[in-house]
């Protein structure tokens, strides 16, 4: 289930009586991929480009042994829905010492991103747990994510600041939209 950029790092050390922040959860990430060059590559690579918001997070598949299986690899799905109601469930790694309850609390819930989506073709065989029935979606790449945060502006939340890859579009600072190209959506 650990595939490229999906993979959390190992746990924190330390106290865990301080709640798990945004960041920390975004930067618990491995991100070993094939970065797309410029938001135009980005686009012909997803099925899915659009601007949706992100409403909700909700526990995702376990592949192991058995669901309490202590090595067992976790995950989460960001529900994101875009303004014509199409919902798209992004499935993300998910930390085990992470509860869904502490990123819930964490995400910035309802702001706008723009996302670029491939589908999650993994093969859920006899190993896998709580599987979600209906599609799930991939990051294109952790490029594939643009969120306009509250707090700190529009970002790329699995890449950080300066890691990108390639130049932000014009305006993109402060325009959300600038960040969408080529806009598709998942065919019925």
């Amino acid at each position: 289930m650990c595939s490229s950029y999906r993979c959390p790092v190992a746990d924190r050390a330390g106290d865990e009586t301080e709640p798990v922040t945004f960041e920390e959860y975004v930067g618990s990430f491995i991100t070993d991929y094939d970065p797309a060059s410029s938001l135009s590559d980005l686009s012909a690579r997803s099925t899915v480009a659009t601007e949706a918001q992100l409403i909700d997070i909700e526990d995702g598949a376990i592949f192991g042994s058995s669901p309490e299986d202590d090595s067992a690899n976790h995950s989460v799905n960001l529900i994101f829905e875009t303004a014509t109601g199409d919902r798209y469930y992004v499935e993300l790694s998910r930390p085990v010492y992470m509860s869904v309850d502490e990123l819930r609390s964490a995400m910035p819930l309802g702001a706008s991103s723009v996302i670029y989506l491939k589908p999650n073709n993994d093969p859920r065989d006899e190993n896998f747990f709580n599987v979600r029935e209906g599609p799930t979606w991939f990051f294109t790449t952790p490029q594939g994510w643009v969120l306009a945060d509250p707090d700190q502006g529009i970002i790329t939340p699995l890449e950080g600041p300066g890691s990108l890859g390639f130049d932000p579009p014009a305006g993109g600072e402060t325009d959300l939209q600038a960040w969408l190209v080529d806009p598709k959506a998942a065919s019925a």
